[in-house]
């Protein structure tokens, strides 16, 4: 972290060197930002929203490759990027930045699904990442200084120009665009509360919960909210009595599948239990003396708000005030407040994230040069190859030719500088032992003529399996 402090508020844009590592330039520089979006959805951080529960699911067939990183082929060891800071001492902005070097990522093998699930990251099937709530009474420095940091990277990555693949939550970029957003470079506690409240009295709440909370939660709340609609439309009817509006209300039960019970069966408290251990506390109180109120028709509006201003301010108005100071060391945040959409900020900072690109694509936005041609037979098969390969595969090509496993708003049209492709000449015989190799800086892919496609297709892939630089 003690890289984005040190640099942050300076002009000049940030190159990173890795120790013990060939490549220079633009190329580690990206693949410098590809390892911190890795890292930053460590689950073992605690920083976003997750379960304990098992990341795949029952129905592993049923993965949806949209939402598919490329954090899912990696698994993640725990390296320095976020070790305290007393234990850095100030050198220049390359030393730092190689002590969280490729070395603390390693790839793992394509069918050993029992890694995979291993791998100590934040699953997001159908949702963005989105802070975790706290206590507001729990010490939680070094989930803020991470905020920070994460605020301050996302300045330099507007400022760069630069791109980082993270699956970040819609309503978080929401907030960032928001007109109710603090100005001052230190926001106060009061005003981020203020913007946050603001915020969530303006979306549709149980939208809102289907884009940052698991199902279980969602589903809940729904059911909770109609139960409360319910109780509205009873009390503000006037031709009804008051004592046949207690009857019709006390009618009124909770839902779980086949059975149907009183709010008050369920023994919920006005309490917020953790959904994962590594926050460090099982649950906090919503409202005061919380543990000893328990959830009912005469108290279910109370809760709804309570649960939602817990989950989208109280909760993590620290967090979000520390983003918010990260980022305004690099960016004015009125610069993007009210001027971009949530979408508009969500490409600028980690470009397209579905890959889409056809054959017909690859061979009108490529340049085939010294020794391939559009027409040529080894130019021809790449183009076949790129449009077979699966989500996580065309992330990982990108990874590979590029240093960045996203593309810019426009897809493979908008890169720049455009992929080219060379014939690769320094072995006799490209059938055998022969790989791609790539110079990331200029997005240049030096590449066998190999005699049939699946041959191609077989290097590239285990070409672009490889971590680091030495098929560089």
């Amino acid at each position: 972290m003690v890289i984005m402090r040190v640099h942050a508020d300076r002009k000049s844009m940030l190159e990173i060197e890795f120790e013990g590592e060939e490549g220079t330039g633009l190329g580690p520089t990206l693949e410098f930002y590809s390892l911190i979006g890795l890292e930053l959805q460590r689950k073992s951080l605690a920083i976003w929203t997750c379960e304990d529960e098992v990341e795949y699911g029952p129905d592993k067939s049923n993965q949806d490759d949209s939402e598919m990183t490329v954090s899912q082929e990696l698994t993640i060891v725990p390296g320095q990027l976020f070790a305290d800071d007393d234990e850095k001492d100030e050198e220049s902005d390359v030393e730092i930045a190689a002590e969280f070097s490729v070395s603390n990522v390693k790839s793992t093998d394509e069918g050993n699904s029992s890694d995979v699930e291993k791998v100590d990251r934040v699953w997001n099937k159908d949702k963005g990442l989105f802070p975790a709530p706290y206590p507001c009474d729990m010490e939680i420095k070094k989930v803020e200084d991470i905020f920070f940091f994460m605020g301050a990277l996302f300045g330099k990555v507007l400022q760069d120009n630069r791109k980082i693949d993270l699956p970040i939550s819609t309503h978080l970029l929401r907030l960032l665009v928001s007109l109710n957003a603090p100005v001052d470079p230190k926001p106060s506690m009061a005003s981020v509360e203020n913007w946050l409240l603001a915020e969530l009295e303006s979306q549709d709440l149980l939208e809102l919960l289907k884009e940052t909370t698991s199902d279980h939660v969602s589903k809940f709340i729904e059911q909770l909210q109609d139960l409360a609609n319910q109780k509205a439309e009873i009390l503000a009817n006037e031709d009804i009595a008051e004592e046949e509006k207690r009857n019709l209300m006390e009618k009124l039960q909770y839902q779980h599948g086949d059975t149907s019970m009183p709010l008050e069966d369920l023994d919920v408290t006005f309490t917020y239990s953790a959904s994962s251990n590594v926050y460090g506390f099982s649950e906090t109180e919503l409202i005061p003396e919380g543990a000893d109120t328990v959830l009912s028709m005469h108290n279910v509006e109370l809760y709804i708000r309570a649960y939602s201003e817990f989950v989208f301010c109280h909760g993590i108005k620290r967090q979000m005030c520390q983003l918010l100071s990260g980022f305004s060391t690099v960016c004015d945040v009125s610069r993007v407040a009210g001027v971009l959409s949530a979408e508009e900020l969500k490409l600028m900072l980690c470009g397209e994230q579905r890959l889409e690109w056809t054959r017909d694509d690859v061979i009108n936005h490529c340049q085939p040069k010294l020794g391939f041609t559009r027409e040529s037979r080894g130019f021809q098969f790449f183009a076949s190859v790129l449009a077979s390969l699966d989500q996580r595969e065309r992330k990982q090509f990108l990874q590979f030719a590029t240093g960045c496993s996203s593309l810019p708003a426009g897809g493979l049209a908008a890169l720049h500088p455009p992929l080219t492709v060379v014939r690769k000449v320094d072995t006799a015989d490209s059938d055998r032992g022969a790989y791609p190799s790539v110079n990331t800086c200029v997005h240049y892919l030096k590449l066998p003529d190999y005699s049939t496609e699946e041959i191609m297709k077989q290097r590239l892939i285990s070409a672009f399996s490889q971590r680091g630089f030495h098929l560089n």
